[in-house]
């Protein structure tokens, strides 16, 4: 069988917060895995593979998805040629 050139996401833990109470660090803005899935920006959505059973939305920018706010879903958008154009949580 050819080999499968399908970009997968890697799993990967976010850092933990800093300690001393100091913020900004990433892992107390995003609680998703949102940044483990940036990598697939600009690359066509029919190349990727998910993972089954991940708290994720893929959706076109011309779709109608639903406003709730879910912190711990990872979005990932593609534009009207497939490409990724954005990842966030939410």
């Amino acid at each position: 069988t050819p080999p499968d050139d399908r970009v997968t996401p890697t799993a990967r833990a976010l850092p933990g917060p800093s300690e001393g109470g100091g913020g900004g660090d990433l892992a107390e803005v995003e609680r998703c895995d949102a940044q483990d899935y940036r990598i697939l920006v600009g690359t066509d959505i029919a190349d990727t593979t998910f993972p089954q059973g991940a708290n994720l939305r893929v959706f076109g920018v011309n779709d109608i998805v639903t406003q709730d706010y879910i912190p711990q879903r990872t979005n990932v958008v593609f534009d009207t040629s497939r490409k990724v154009v954005r990842v966030y949580c939410g």
